[in-house]
């Protein structure tokens, strides 16, 4: 995949408003519009981290714990999940994954599921891995993974689209807006 690259911008620490909610948002006011796709803004309550998604993507059904959500094209052919997670380890002030050891566990995780990784790189706080399914899709995961908390933001989209979700997956990934480094 071309749009991600190990330059990634640098994470930020800065929270979105608490609203849970996705809204449309004004493509003037927001930057919510890129290569002819608009886009609305789903914000989370519980992590307090924000990322956009296409306009016609529907929500599926949210997990009960509030940790995030997929959105899933109106074909159904494409999604992207939000989630946050909590990073703690066994003992006080400890993590469970620095940025290396998630880039190796997502890795691991998504090589033994016969999925070939094509892309991986850690820029300070920032893992990305990408690479293709043998169902033909596209996968690509960008984790910000923080002392107490691990944010992500999972595309699939069919692989023979590649051109066409190139700037939604750059512009998706570039707007994502971490939540604090506080568990939740």
């Amino acid at each position: 995949m071309s749009t991600p690259s190990s330059a990634a911008p640098p994470a930020t620490t800065v929270a979105p408003p608490a609203t849970p909610v996705a809204t449309p948002a004004s493509s003037a006011a927001s930057g919510s519009s890129a290569g002819g796709t608009a886009y609305f803004r789903y914000e989370n309550k519980r992590f307090k981290f924000a990322f956009y998604v296409p306009d016609g993507y529907k929500a599926a059904i949210p997990p009960v714990d509030g940790d995030g959500q997929e959105f899933d094209s109106a074909d159904g052919s494409a999604s992207v999940t939000g989630s946050g997670v909590n990073n703690l380890g066994a003992n006080p002030g400890t993590s469970l994954l620095t940025p290396a050891a998630d880039l190796a566990a997502l890795s691991s995780h998504y090589r033994a599921n016969g999925d070939t990784v094509t892309y991986q790189a850690v820029d300070g706080d920032i893992v990305a891995v990408s690479g293709t399914t043998p169902q033909g899709k596209i996968f690509y995961q960008r984790d910000v993974v923080y002392s107490q908390v691990l944010y992500a933001l999972v595309w699939s989209y069919p692989a023979a689209e590649k051109a066409r979700f190139d700037a939604i997956i750059s512009h998706t990934a570039g707007a994502f807006v971490p939540g604090p480094d506080q568990a939740a």
